[in-house]
């Protein structure tokens, strides 16, 4: 599917690999993230880890203090995933540490 993306808007993750990036926005200062409607529409693979930082960013201002396992759970739950899986733990735990 990335051979289909313009070779500008890949992005290169030291943990994680290719990804591609939306045009004009820079993945070391972004600070947004979207919300995932329904599970099936994006896996959270498919999340670049700087939107799962910048969601666990976005619970700790409104709870400053949780222990990782809380952390990891609302996180997923602000990116609009109701499960916790190998994969989204994995992933999410790259994301922890890169903020």
């Amino acid at each position: 599917m990335l051979a289909l993306v313009d070779a500008r808007r890949l992005y290169d993750h030291p943990t994680v690999g290719r990804y591609a990036w939306p045009e004009g926005t820079d993945p070391q200062t972004y600070r947004a993230y979207r919300v995932t409607q329904a599970s099936n529409d994006r896996a959270f693979e498919e999340v670049p880890p700087e939107e799962v930082a910048n969601a666990f960013v976005d619970v700790l201002r409104s709870v400053p203090s949780m222990d990782e396992e809380r952390l990891l759970r609302a996180g997923l739950e602000r990116l609009g995933y109701r499960r916790r899986t190998e994969s989204s733990t994995s992933c999410s735990g790259t994301a922890y540490t890169s903020r």
